[in-house]
């Protein structure tokens, strides 16, 4: 050290400030001084000034305010800085580190390496981005790197590994190459898309085949970027092989173009970044077709063994995917997934379906004013065989676009919109909601969130729609013919409720509910069929003003529910007479509404209607349950993972147990409702027994619910029989002839032609005379305006049939309802009754009968007298 630097009169803190700086002079760096906590030199005009003296060292940092800042390249003896500006490269960096690397001296901070290289030639400072953001860089001359000891504005202290000391002297040409190699290898593993690594490796090897890379240089790129794929990386290897080979030959092969359109955009800039365009690098043939700078060309031969490039359009496309759309229907459309680009950037990824795919005509509209096609007899043919060459063998791939229990592989899988790994799974529009989260490791909070729901209110209420939401996941297996019908006046919350319990399924509010009642016939239809094995809410029935409307909105849902009730669709035709597939329900549908379900009771019976009242739920709970909803898809999650374990086995288990749930119900009378209480009760056994098994409720507790339950479900099939019996039309039709007669709207006549026994109840008045000779005798006639439906006598009535159905249908429409069925399934209803008098003759049922009144023969409904009396009471 020279005399300065022994100065007697430096403290020891200056000393050790002054120790690496001046061992930096004495390898020959040129210093600048840097303030603490900064990374800019405070001199103006440092890249100029010359190398400072010892006095100068010794004033910029003896007093610890400013740290060293090494000015790099020639000045201080062709000195570089390689830093590594994102931790996610440094893997890369060393495994294409050389031996004569370890050598090199370096310093870090954050765990972010700065490497020191001296060369024997000049290079070019490069700094590379992804997205933006600096990822590695060199720096050379005019740019200065922040030494030890300096501090960062962190507040974090450079520091080196190791001792500093003078890196070895390297050729030029191994730093450059050590760095592309690993910037690539990064850059292409980013890039590295499950389901397209194959011909991403094959483009990438014939991209740099073209830019004149040896083989074992594209090879040890390729095997560092498939590291970790296992026997993959042979399968890479032997395809940068074969690439080189058919280059060589003159074989088609792929190379930048298809990478560009495989790989992220920034991924594509990265990597142009290492290695600039060059002629031809970004060319590609195959067959009598180029692709050349964004454009697509056709090698017609010129007749004397050349060729003129034809120019085909201004695109390069390609068919990355042919993607079955898979619904679950017995038709399944296949669509190509097309990307590429232009000269001016990248094209949106459009799929089009395969019979739309030869004629072209899906350019234009996907892509507009972007893509050109060229015009000329047979071009546009050109194009299209071109777009298929380069796509090679596009990867095949099956979208799922329903949600609900799918065997693939020989393996059950529950799939919804949130589903990863190898199944791909697509629901359209409002059915995207459908999102299960991965499964806890522990979800007894979970479901304790959900069984909390039984607690806000109206028991039968939410134990109707918990069983609901719990049944509709082995839909499959039990197959459920009744909707949920949950019916209350404005400000009951119905929706609200609808969409917290259908948030087990995913995140859903009253405002995004999956469906409503303005939807179209066919929509409706559709969506039940994809929303398999899910509950299916369909929101809003609240009959509009107009006569005509109500009967449409009335008719659609007697439409929807018949499905449900009979899981069945529509027979419909092609344009060809050829039958389209049948969308019939797979899951189970949950309606909200405003009023009871206004429909024949054969659909009435096809529901359970359950009444919620105004102020039936607690709103404080409710909302304290809203803010907590994304619990309840957890909760399904658990459970639904474990149906996955064991569906086989359910299959076997679940039917079984619904008939001696529907047996134990059958005192219920009709014949559908111990159905809809059997698989209520049976969804909600299992439910309880699956969280059992997961830890979340002890065996007497789940007795405990399963006792409560089961009275709720009692509580709401009393209520449903009730609802059947009302909706009977012929016990509809009995109440309201007892209406029409006593409101002297019609009346019979007796057998005779007279009055008929108790007039004054069958539409006659009976006064008594006030003037004349007959003073004070009774006098019988019919009501004034009242029409004539028939005769009757102590015990019969006897009904003509038209007249009769048509004063009844006309009686309920002024009030705009109807009987809910036809003339002869009203004759069959009143037989089913016991009400009316049935002959069978030669083996026809006759139920109307030939009788004489009033001196003729008349074709009439023999009804017992008795039935309407009974009606009364009822």
């Amino acid at each position: 050290m020279n005399a300065v630097k022994t100065s007697a009169n430096l403290t020891p803190e200056q000393a050790q400030l002054l120790r690496l700086p001046f061992l930096y002079k004495d390898f020959g760096w040129c210093l600048t001084r840097v303030r603490t906590r900064t990374k800019a030199p405070v001199d103006v005009g440092w890249q100029n000034a010359p190398p400072p003296s010892d006095e100068q060292l010794l004033d910029w940092f003896g007093d610890g305010e400013f740290g060293p800042g090494l000015r790099l390249g020639a000045v201080s003896g062709d000195i570089y800085d390689l830093e590594c500006d994102d931790e996610a490269i440094i893997p890369f960096v060393e495994w294409f580190a050389p031996p004569w690397s370890k050598e090199c001296p370096r310093w870090a901070r954050s765990g972010r390496p700065h490497v020191l290289v001296r060369a024997d030639g000049h290079l070019s400072n490069l700094r590379f981005t992804l997205g933006g953001s600096c990822v590695l860089e060199l720096r050379g001359d005019g740019e200065q790197s922040v030494l030890p000891p300096a501090i960062h504005p962190s507040g974090e202290r450079y520091a080196w590994i190791g001792e500093p000391h003078q890196p070895p002297l390297t050729s030029s040409t191994d730093i450059l190459e050590w760095l592309q190699n690993s910037v690539v290898a990064f850059a292409l593993r980013h890039g590295w898309n499950e389901g397209s690594r194959h011909d991403q490796a094959l483009a990438a090897s014939g991209w740099m085949c073209r830019l004149g890379l040896a083989v074992e240089r594209a090879l040890r790129i390729i095997e560092c970027v498939a590291q970790g794929d296992g026997r993959e990386a042979g399968d890479r290897a032997k395809g940068v092989r074969d690439t080189y080979a058919a280059i060589a030959l003159g074989e088609p092969a792929s190379g930048w173009p298809t990478l560009e359109r495989l790989v992220p955009v920034e991924t594509a800039r990265l990597l142009r970044q290492v290695w600039p365009r060059r002629q031809d690098d970004d060319e590609e043939r195959n067959g009598p077709y180029v692709v050349r700078n964004g454009s697509t060309f056709w090698r017609k031969p010129a007749g004397d063994g050349t060729w003129k490039d034809v120019l085909l359009a201004n695109f390069d496309l390609r068919i990355g995917r042919e993607i079955r759309r898979d619904d679950g229907s017995d038709v399944v459309p296949t669509l190509f997934e097309v990307s590429g680009h232009n000269a001016r950037g990248r094209l949106p990824v459009v799929r089009v379906a395969t019979s739309e795919f030869s004629g072209m005509q899906w350019v234009v509209p996907s892509f507009g004013t972007e893509a050109i096609i060229s015009a000329g007899q047979g071009l546009k043919d050109r194009e299209r065989e071109a777009i298929q060459r380069f796509s090679g063998e596009p990867l095949k791939r099956t979208v799922y676009t329903h949600s609900g229990w799918r065997q693939i592989n020989g393996v059950w899988a529950f799939l919804h919109g949130g589903l990863s790994g190898d199944v791909e799974v697509d629901l359209e529009g409002t059915l995207a909601g459908y999102r299960l989260p991965p499964v806890a490791a522990d979800p007894q909070t979970a479901i304790e969130r959900s069984l909390k729901l039984l607690e806000l209110g109206d028991a039968p209420v939410l134990t109707a729609l918990w069983c609901a939401t719990f049944l509709a996941p082995v839909a499959s297996i039990l197959k459920p013919d009744f909707t949920v019908w949950m019916w209350g006046p404005t400000g009951s919350l119905k929706s609200s409720l609808a969409a917290l319990f259908l948030s087990h399924f995913g995140a859903f509010e009253r405002k995004n509910l999956p469906a409503d009642w303005s939807s179209t016939d066919n929509s409706l239809e559709r969506l039940a069929f994809l929303a398999k094995d899910v509950p299916l809410v369909i929101d809003e029935f609240a009959p509009p003003p107009g006569r005509i409307e109500q009967q449409r909105m009335v008719a659609k849902a007697s439409r929807v529910l018949r499905a449900q009730g009979n899981i069945a669709g529509r027979g419909r035709l092609r344009a060809d007479t050829s039958a389209r597939a049948t969308l019939h329900p797979r899951g189970l549908l949950i309606s909200t509404a405003e009023v009871p379900p206004p429909l024949p009771a054969s659909a009435v019976s096809r529901t359970l209607a359950i009444d919620l009242k105004t102020g039936a739920i607690d709103e404080e709970l409710l909302s304290e349950a809203q803010h907590r909803a994304g619990d309840l898809s957890v909760a399904m999650a658990a459970f639904i993972h474990q149906l996955e374990q064991r569906y086989d086995e359910l299959c076997a288990t679940l039917p079984a147990a619904f008939a001696v749930a529907r047996a134990a119900q059958q005192k219920r009378g009709h014949r559908r409702i111990p159905e809809v209480l059997a698989n209520l009760e049976v969804a909600a056994s299992l439910a309880l027994n699956v969280f059992r098994e997961l830890g979340g409720l002890s065996p007497e507790r789940v007795a405990s619910l399963m006792h409560d339950i089961q009275r709720e479900l009692t509580v709401l099939g009393d209520a449903q029989d009730r609802s059947v019996r009302e909706q009977n039309p012929a016990r509809r039709f009995l109440s309201v002839l007892s209406e029409v007669l006593a409101k002297k709207a019609a009346f019979l006549n007796g057998r005779r032609g007279n009055e008929p026994p108790d007039c004054e109840q069958l539409g006659w008045h009976v006064q008594e005379v006030q003037a004349g000779d007959n003073l004070g005798d009774t006098c019988y006639s019919p009501a004034r305006g009242a029409v004539k439906i028939g005769w009757a006598d102590e015990d019969h009535l006897y009904l003509l049939p038209q007249e009769t159905f048509r004063t009844a249908t006309r009686f309920l429409g002024d009030s705009d309802q109807s009987l809910g069925a036809t003339e002869a399934s009203l004759h069959r209803a009143l037989e089913d009754l016991g009400v009316i008098e049935v002959r069978h003759l030669k083996g026809e049922t006759r139920r109307t009968l030939p009788i004489t009144l009033e001196g003729s023969q008349h074709r009439v409904l023999k009804l017992r007298r008795s039935a309407l009396v009974t009606e009364r009471l009822e």
